[in-house]
């Protein structure tokens, strides 16, 4: 998934400085100065990876769930908490 994650910002990066290069850039948000469309084609590169981080803390969150350690960790305060029981009553009757 990470791998993923690292090739479509390469990916976009890419696609941005083709569109910036053939003056799509310019066209769309009708500039011509070229330290402005170096700004814009950052920002859009930005925006787009806060997009994708959010799904990819969607999608981890998804597979990657608290559930399955429910059970260890109700086990483990659960003999904890025996444990603790025993070593009380051992204290007491001595």
């Amino acid at each position: 998934m990470l791998i993923f994650f690292f090739f479509s910002i390469f990916s976009q990066e890419f696609a941005i400085s083709i569109l910036a290069n053939l003056n799509v850039i310019s066209d769309v948000f009708g500039t011509t100065n070229s330290g402005d469309v170096r700004v814009i084609s950052s920002t859009l590169q930005n925006f787009l990876i806060c997009i994708e981080m959010f799904l990819a803390a969607i999608a981890h969150h998804y597979f990657f769930t608290y559930k399955d350690y429910v059970l260890y960790i109700t086990f483990y305060i659960t003999a904890t908490a025996l444990y603790s029981l025993f070593i009380i009553q051992i204290t007491v009757q001595c």
